[in-house]
């Protein structure tokens, strides 16, 4: 996770709340998707399944992950189908 962080941090131009590290581990959304980076190979889909709507902190970390790690993830919330690839969503961040 921090090394999702500081490749954040590097980037710029985030929401500051992505990079602050108090928060950055609060949201459970956010471990399967580092666990998914390990897991997924490059050019793979990776897949998530959430029981809860997707927060904003959580939806803008996974789109700037799905930018610096140039990967393409799904994530199922309990009301719509997230498809972040190259730091955008298919919801248009509804």
């Amino acid at each position: 996770m921090r090394a999702i962080a500081l490749s954040i941090s590097q980037e710029g131009n985030w929401s500051e709340n992505v990079v602050d590290d108090g928060k950055m581990e609060m949201h459970t959304e956010k471990l399967p998707i580092a666990y998914s980076l390990i897991n997924t190979p490059q050019g793979e889909t990776g897949h998530l399944v959430d029981n809860m709507c997707v927060s904003h902190d959580c939806h803008v970390f996974i789109s700037v992950v799905s930018k610096i790690e140039d990967q393409k993830i799904m994530v199922r919330d309990h009301n719509r189908l997230h498809i972040f690839e190259n730091g955008n969503c298919a919801c248009r961040s509804y």
